[in-house]
């Protein structure tokens, strides 16, 4: 089922409230992003994972190929592990400057995953604003605009991997969320132009992907 579009608005309208509120508070205390991270937690459960025989965990430690990490959403099996990871990122300011590094991070976390886990569903979510609002002290806004159409052709680069033995700097499903923070309600916009990077289905694909990997241990509640 696609996702609960109206609690996406809601999410959009606490980030923005809390991005307006202190940008800097916002970012650093990762009260903004957690936002995405709730939002994460209650599409997986809306799909109907199972949380008598399954956790589903934010801000979880999953050993990586050398050491431990934190990652954003987990869903775990206490004696197989980790089954489906989400991981989130967005950037609100500075977005050319530093997207290059933001996005070999987030490459190097994948691989590290999928070395110690081949089968490990994993998803990435990558925010960015089609404009980026900062205010100077006295409250004056500044906007900052960057080439969204060339962050979605890197993000193909790195998504749809097919099954275990796939590459593993590759994301099971990627979802770029674009969002115009200027309108009130924010918007999100209608990018990427391929389909397969859309929040829509995010969620849906994860599960179905987990589910051709694991016919055997049945992740819904039944």
């Amino acid at each position: 089922m696609p996702i609960d579009r109206e609690d996406l608005k809601k999410t959009l309208i606490e980030m923005k409230r809390l991005y307006e509120e202190d940008s800097m508070k916002a970012v650093r205390s990762q009260s903004m992003i957690k936002q995405l991270h709730d939002f994460s937690i209650r599409e997986l459960k809306r799909l109907g994972i199972s949380e008598k025989k399954f956790i589903i965990k934010p801000e979880a430690k999953v050993f990586g190929s050398h050491k431990p990490k934190l990652v954003d959403v987990a869903v775990i099996h206490k004696e197989v592990g980790p089954l489906i990871i989400v991981s989130i990122r967005s950037q609100m300011s500075s977005i050319d400057k530093n997207f290059i590094n933001y996005y070999e991070g987030i490459i190097g976390d994948v691989i590290s995953l999928h070395d110690k886990y081949p089968d490990l569903i994993i998803g990435e979510i990558y925010m960015l604003p089609k404009e980026t609002i900062i205010k100077d002290p006295d409250g004056n806004r500044r906007i900052e605009h960057h080439d969204l159409r060339k962050k979605e052709e890197l993000f193909k680069r790195i998504t749809n991997r097919r099954d275990g033995k796939d590459r593993i700097d590759k994301y099971e499903h990627l979802a770029f969320l674009a969002v115009d923070f200027f309108k009130d309600p924010p918007e999100v916009l209608d990018i990427p132009e391929d389909p397969t990077l859309r929040i829509e289905d995010f969620y849906d694909k994860l599960l179905k992907t987990y589910q051709e990997r694991n016919p055997f241990l049945d992740i819904l509640e039944l």
